[in-house]
């Protein structure tokens, strides 16, 4: 593939599909083939550090579950 040519949508993994819509959406229109991989790594290990965090503060409030604001 060429920079910032990407393959047809129905073949793109639906994770995919939302950072290049993300890209277009910033104006971004070309790019490494690899930057979609590399920025659903970004998101996913982002995610998954600010999602462990939050299971701490729930036992901290005293509180069973976490919420939004746990989250926040």
């Amino acid at each position: 593939m060429d920079s910032g040519k990407m393959a047809s949508p129905k073949s793109m993994p639906k994770d995919a599909q939302m950072m290049a819509h993300i890209l277009k959406d910033v104006g971004i229109t070309e790019y490494e083939p690899r930057i979609i991989n590399q920025m659903l790594e970004f998101a996913f290990l982002y995610m998954t550090s600010n999602l462990d965090d939050a299971k701490m503060y729930p036992s901290h409030a005293k509180k069973a579950t976490i919420d939004a604001d746990d989250v926040r």
